[in-house]
């Protein structure tokens, strides 16, 4: 075989695990989208959009702990597959969907009392407060099919499969599209609910997309809560190994996930916490249409988050399986191609928004709604400026996926989390003049994307992911 068909055979492998995994990212994305929509659409207008924006920073908090199941049980799972045992990943799986129930009641009492300190945190007036402070609280607290559904995901990547995910998204996407106006604008007896009618209608969605999810696990034989040998499930030596308890939770199990997961977790945390402050400074700075127009500014690029998404789904299962197979050469190998793969396509999606960035912002808001030309124009100069740092964020995340993969995920979160930290300070110092406008905070976001991107690209190279165990 010459090395121009291995190349291409790489090329494949990768490609048909990232495209169905950015489909699904593209049906998460959408979910932003038609919602973004249709209440910018709303008598709430900017306001509207501008209170879905903060909220949704704290939904990204509310992913980064189901990162915790994602991200463990696609690397442990992936890994017992690699070493061909089954039976261990089966009831990985099993446990991983265990821990997802009980983290999903804590969560939901954390929701109700944190909702209104995450907009007083993010700097939102009363209105604000009124508005978006609903959503918070309905998806928090009805969350339940959200984190078993990034449970189950977890499962199906880590035994190599990430089109089931996507069709089954795009099931709940479907009923979005659907429910999104009913509970946005009110349908017959049932009222309308401005922005928490979105969130109603995106749990109710998630819970029919996952409840698919969880099916094809049960028929395909990807679930078994009977525990299997210590011989099993021990991939090394010092394994650590227990036994399910009352509540039927194995913490060894829990705690290997965790402890490849928490990183991860406390990373997209802290992202979304330095947002939650970014978007108190652009508050004050340019006021609530530039907060506004961060949002719009983040659901453009979007699509090249659904990039970074299927990459660093793909990278994350072949590292896991690879690595567990024993062939770290290979491993690496297709780390780099799906870099390479998905800085192409971020810097095409870039060029778009670079030239197109009026055309995409005006989407969101409706032509008519209070402010719309100016909101428009601040988010077009958002795209402008942050453009070309999407290829460099195409190298930070998708390096994050093949080191979750490797199980080595702390070293990486806390070099990417220092950068994101940056952030605050400089926004404020950026601002402090008179003359201070919102497009230097956006300059500030450009800047150290760059930055983080470039250093991961180092410590990946240093190669120590490849001693690493789970």
């Amino acid at each position: 075989m010459t090395t121009q068909q291995k190349s291409n055979l790489a090329d494949n492998e990768i490609l048909s695990l990232a495209i169905p995994a950015a489909g699904a990212g593209l049906t998460a994305l959408a979910h932003t989208w038609v919602d973004t929509a249709w209440i910018g659409w709303s008598s709430d207008g900017a306001l509207g959009v501008a209170a879905l924006g903060i909220a949704s920073f704290t939904v990204w908090i509310y992913g980064s702990l189901g990162s915790l199941l994602i991200v463990g049980l696609t690397a442990i799972v992936g890994r017992y597959c690699g070493a061909g045992r089954f039976a261990g990943a089966c009831y990985t799986g099993s446990q991983g969907l265990r821990g997802a129930i009980w983290l999903a009641g804590l969560c939901s009492v954390a929701g109700y009392f944190l909702a209104p300190l995450f907009f007083q945190l993010a700097g939102a007036g009363d209105g604000l407060l009124e508005v978006g402070t609903p959503y918070v609280r309905i998806y928090w607290g009805a969350g339940l099919p959200v984190l078993l559904g990034y449970a189950a995901t977890g499962i199906f990547r880590g035994h190599g499969d990430t089109r089931t995910p996507f069709l089954m998204g795009l099931v709940g996407l479907a009923l979005n599209a659907v429910l999104d106006p009913v509970f946005i604008f009110g349908l017959g007896p049932l009222p309308a609910m401005g922005v928490g009618g979105a969130a109603w209608a995106t749990v109710i969605c998630s819970g029919a997309s996952t409840t698919l999810m969880l099916w094809v696990l049960q028929k395909r034989g990807l679930l078994a809560p009977a525990r299997p040998s210590d011989e099993e499930l021990r991939l090394r030596e010092d394994t650590l190994l227990s036994r399910p308890g009352r509540l039927g939770l194995d913490f060894a199990v829990l705690r290997r996930l965790v402890r490849i997961g928490q990183p991860v977790a406390m990373a997209g945390i802290f992202f979304s916490l330095v947002y939650l402050l970014l978007a108190r400074i652009v508050s004050v700075t340019g006021g609530p249409t530039s907060v506004a127009a961060l949002s719009i500014g983040h659901r453009g690029e979007g699509l090249a988050w659904v990039f970074y998404t299927g990459y660093s789904a793909a990278a994350s299962s072949l590292v896991a399986r690879y690595m567990g197979e024993g062939r770290i050469d290979l491993a690496e190998k297709l780390a780099w191609r799906a870099v390479f793969q998905c800085a192409l396509l971020s810097l095409a999606w870039g060029g778009s928004l670079f030239f197109f960035g009026e055309q995409v912002a005006a989407w969101f808001i409706d032509s008519k709604a209070a402010d719309h030309e100016q909101v428009v124009r601040e988010a077009a100069l958002y795209f402008k400026i942050t453009s070309w740092s999407l290829v460099f964020q195409s190298c930070d995340l998708v390096l994050g996926g093949a080191f979750s993969g490797a199980g080595l995920t702390l070293s990486p979160m806390l070099l990417s989390a220092s950068i994101t930290a940056t952030r605050v300070p400089l926004a404020a110092w950026v601002t402090l003049g008179e003359k201070a406008e919102v497009s230097d905070i956006w300059w500030v976001i450009a800047s150290t994307a760059a930055i983080k991107g470039v250093l991961l690209i180092v410590w990946f190279r240093r190669g120590k992911w490849k001693t690493r165990c789970v």
